[in-house]
Protein backbone atom coordinates (compact mmCIF):
# COMPACT_ATOMS: atom_id res chain seq x y z
CA UNK A 1 0.00 0.00 0.00
CA UNK A 2 2.58 2.51 0.93
CA UNK A 3 4.60 1.65 -2.30
CA UNK A 4 1.44 2.53 -4.20
CA UNK A 5 1.03 5.56 -2.12
CA UNK A 6 5.09 6.49 -3.19
CA UNK A 7 4.59 5.94 -6.82
CA UNK A 8 0.92 7.78 -6.72
CA UNK A 9 2.85 10.86 -5.21
CA UNK A 10 5.82 10.33 -7.29
CA UNK A 11 3.67 10.84 -10.74
CA UNK A 12 1.47 13.76 -9.17
CA UNK A 13 5.10 15.34 -8.43
CA UNK A 14 5.83 14.71 -11.93
CA UNK A 15 2.85 15.95 -13.47
CA UNK A 16 3.57 19.34 -11.53
CA UNK A 17 6.89 19.56 -12.73
CA UNK A 18 6.06 19.13 -16.01
CA UNK A 19 3.11 21.61 -15.51
CA UNK A 20 5.69 24.22 -14.40
CA UNK A 21 7.68 23.54 -16.90
CA UNK A 22 5.06 24.02 -20.36
CA UNK A 23 4.10 27.04 -18.42
CA UNK A 24 7.56 28.65 -17.57
CA UNK A 25 7.28 27.41 -22.12
CA UNK A 26 5.03 29.64 -22.22
CA UNK A 27 5.44 32.62 -20.43
CA UNK A 28 9.34 32.31 -22.45
CA UNK A 29 7.06 32.15 -25.65
CA UNK A 30 4.36 35.11 -24.55
CA UNK A 31 7.63 37.36 -23.84
CA UNK A 32 9.36 36.88 -27.12
CA UNK A 33 5.93 37.58 -28.90
CA UNK A 34 5.63 40.52 -26.75
CA UNK A 35 9.16 42.05 -27.25
CA UNK A 36 8.38 41.22 -30.63
CA UNK A 37 5.41 42.66 -30.86
CA UNK A 38 6.43 45.93 -28.97
CA UNK A 39 9.61 46.57 -31.58
CA UNK A 40 7.17 45.88 -34.96
CA UNK A 41 4.64 48.17 -33.06
CA UNK A 42 7.21 50.65 -32.51
CA UNK A 43 8.53 50.91 -35.95
CA UNK A 44 5.03 51.07 -37.61
CA UNK A 45 4.45 54.11 -35.50
CA UNK A 46 8.13 55.73 -36.78
CA UNK A 47 6.86 54.42 -40.08
CA UNK A 48 3.23 55.59 -40.28
CA UNK A 49 3.97 58.98 -38.65
CA UNK A 50 6.26 59.90 -41.25
CA UNK A 51 3.51 58.90 -43.84
CA UNK A 52 0.54 60.87 -42.18
CA UNK A 53 2.81 64.12 -43.00
CA UNK A 54 3.49 63.31 -46.45
CA UNK A 55 -0.07 62.45 -46.61
CA UNK A 56 -1.15 65.88 -45.09
CA UNK A 57 1.19 67.62 -47.68
CA UNK A 58 -0.84 66.23 -50.54
CA UNK A 59 -3.93 66.87 -48.96
CA UNK A 60 -2.65 70.98 -47.91
CA UNK A 61 -1.58 70.73 -51.97
CA UNK A 62 -5.20 69.67 -53.49
CA UNK A 63 -7.27 71.70 -51.96
CA UNK A 64 -4.53 75.39 -52.11
CA UNK A 65 -4.97 77.41 -54.84
CA UNK A 66 -1.32 78.16 -54.96
CA UNK A 67 -0.61 74.43 -55.62
CA UNK A 68 -0.03 74.32 -59.30
CA UNK A 69 -0.77 71.39 -61.09
CA UNK A 70 3.34 70.47 -61.47
CA UNK A 71 3.89 70.79 -57.55
CA UNK A 72 0.82 67.86 -57.20
CA UNK A 73 2.29 65.76 -60.05
CA UNK A 74 6.14 66.33 -58.64
CA UNK A 75 4.10 65.37 -55.16
CA UNK A 76 2.13 62.65 -56.52
CA UNK A 77 5.09 60.73 -58.22
CA UNK A 78 7.03 61.16 -55.67
CA UNK A 79 4.78 59.28 -53.21
CA UNK A 80 3.90 56.51 -55.80
CA UNK A 81 7.39 55.84 -56.40
CA UNK A 82 7.84 55.44 -53.16
CA UNK A 83 4.20 53.54 -52.00
CA UNK A 84 5.68 51.11 -55.49
CA UNK A 85 8.90 50.28 -54.13
CA UNK A 86 9.08 50.65 -49.95
CA UNK A 87 6.11 51.47 -48.52
CA UNK A 88 3.90 47.99 -49.83
CA UNK A 89 6.23 45.72 -48.03
CA UNK A 90 6.64 47.24 -44.58
CA UNK A 91 2.74 47.29 -44.89
CA UNK A 92 2.52 43.61 -46.13
CA UNK A 93 5.54 42.73 -43.18
CA UNK A 94 3.48 44.48 -40.76
CA UNK A 95 0.13 43.22 -41.54
CA UNK A 96 1.72 39.57 -41.38
CA UNK A 97 2.46 39.70 -38.28
CA UNK A 98 -0.70 40.83 -37.07
CA UNK A 99 -2.59 37.75 -38.62
CA UNK A 100 -0.40 35.48 -38.01
CA UNK A 101 -0.12 35.78 -34.21
CA UNK A 102 -3.79 37.21 -33.93
CA UNK A 103 -4.17 34.71 -31.44
CA UNK A 104 -1.77 34.91 -29.27
CA UNK A 105 -1.13 38.53 -29.76
CA UNK A 106 -4.95 38.46 -28.23
CA UNK A 107 -3.91 37.21 -24.89
CA UNK A 108 -1.73 40.23 -24.34
CA UNK A 109 -2.55 43.02 -22.55
CA UNK A 110 -1.99 45.46 -25.64
CA UNK A 111 -5.56 46.06 -26.40
CA UNK A 112 -5.28 44.21 -29.99
CA UNK A 113 -8.18 44.66 -31.72
CA UNK A 114 -7.87 48.59 -30.77
CA UNK A 115 -4.50 48.38 -32.53
CA UNK A 116 -5.50 46.04 -35.53
CA UNK A 117 -8.26 48.63 -36.50
CA UNK A 118 -5.97 51.47 -35.84
CA UNK A 119 -3.42 50.06 -38.66
CA UNK A 120 -6.52 49.15 -41.10
CA UNK A 121 -7.06 52.70 -40.31
CA UNK A 122 -3.77 53.88 -41.54
CA UNK A 123 -3.48 51.29 -44.65
CA UNK A 124 -6.41 52.91 -46.01
CA UNK A 125 -5.01 56.39 -45.53
CA UNK A 126 -2.17 55.17 -47.42
CA UNK A 127 -3.79 53.33 -50.08
CA UNK A 128 -6.28 56.27 -50.59
CA UNK A 129 -3.43 58.94 -51.31
CA UNK A 130 -2.06 56.21 -53.42
CA UNK A 131 -5.15 55.92 -55.77
CA UNK A 132 -5.76 59.69 -55.86
CA UNK A 133 -2.39 61.02 -57.00
CA UNK A 134 -2.86 57.16 -59.95
CA UNK A 135 -6.19 59.01 -60.69
CA UNK A 136 -4.92 62.65 -60.77
CA UNK A 137 -1.71 61.71 -63.03
CA UNK A 138 -3.99 59.78 -65.26
CA UNK A 139 -6.20 63.27 -65.91
CA UNK A 140 -2.74 65.20 -65.70
CA UNK A 141 -1.41 63.20 -69.05
CA UNK A 142 -4.94 63.32 -70.82
CA UNK A 143 -4.60 67.42 -70.33
CA UNK A 144 -0.84 67.43 -71.96
CA UNK A 145 -2.83 65.90 -75.18
CA UNK A 146 -5.50 68.44 -74.56
CA UNK A 147 -3.73 71.27 -75.85
CA UNK A 148 -6.89 73.87 -75.35
CA UNK A 149 -10.12 74.43 -73.14
CA UNK A 150 -13.10 74.50 -74.51
CA UNK A 151 -13.24 78.41 -75.08
CA UNK A 152 -9.66 78.19 -76.84
CA UNK A 153 -6.98 78.79 -73.87
CA UNK A 154 -3.91 77.26 -74.32
CA UNK A 155 -3.46 74.19 -71.65
CA UNK A 156 -1.86 76.10 -68.52
CA UNK A 157 -2.23 79.57 -69.42
CA UNK A 158 -5.32 82.18 -68.34
CA UNK A 159 -8.40 82.76 -69.77
CA UNK A 160 -9.43 86.02 -71.33
CA UNK A 161 -12.35 85.56 -69.13
CA UNK A 162 -10.55 85.95 -65.22
CA UNK A 163 -9.77 84.55 -62.71
CA UNK A 164 -10.46 81.50 -65.17
CA UNK A 165 -7.06 79.29 -66.27
CA UNK A 166 -6.63 75.84 -68.27
CA UNK A 167 -5.70 73.51 -66.41
CA UNK A 168 -4.06 70.15 -67.05
CA UNK A 169 -7.31 68.34 -67.55
CA UNK A 170 -8.21 70.80 -69.96
CA UNK A 171 -10.70 72.51 -67.77
CA UNK A 172 -11.06 75.73 -66.50
CA UNK A 173 -10.90 76.24 -63.18
CA UNK A 174 -11.09 79.62 -60.67
CA UNK A 175 -7.48 80.60 -60.11
CA UNK A 176 -7.61 84.45 -59.39
CA UNK A 177 -3.88 84.32 -57.61
CA UNK A 178 -2.52 83.53 -60.77
CA UNK A 179 -4.81 85.27 -63.79
CA UNK A 180 -6.51 88.00 -61.46
CA UNK A 181 -9.80 89.53 -61.39
CA UNK A 182 -11.53 91.88 -63.50
CA UNK A 183 -11.85 95.64 -61.98
CA UNK A 184 -13.14 96.90 -58.95
CA UNK A 185 -13.56 92.67 -57.97
CA UNK A 186 -11.40 91.13 -55.05
CA UNK A 187 -9.85 87.42 -55.43
CA UNK A 188 -10.82 85.00 -52.67
CA UNK A 189 -9.25 81.81 -51.49
CA UNK A 190 -11.28 79.34 -53.57
CA UNK A 191 -10.22 81.18 -56.61
CA UNK A 192 -13.16 83.14 -57.63
CA UNK A 193 -13.22 86.72 -58.04
CA UNK A 194 -16.32 88.78 -55.73
CA UNK A 195 -17.18 92.63 -56.43
CA UNK A 196 -15.67 94.80 -54.08
CA UNK A 197 -18.17 96.80 -51.48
Amino acid sequence: MKKRSKVKYQLILGLLVLAVFIAGCVAEVNQALLDEWNEKSAEWDVFINDKILIAEQLEDCALSASCSDETFKGLCEDYIQKYSSEWKNKIKDYKNFLNNNSDELEKLEINFQYELSKFNDDEDMIVEGAFMCNEFLKDYEAGQEMAYCSDGTPVGECSEAKPWLCDFGGFLIPRCDVCGCPDDYSCEADGMCIPER
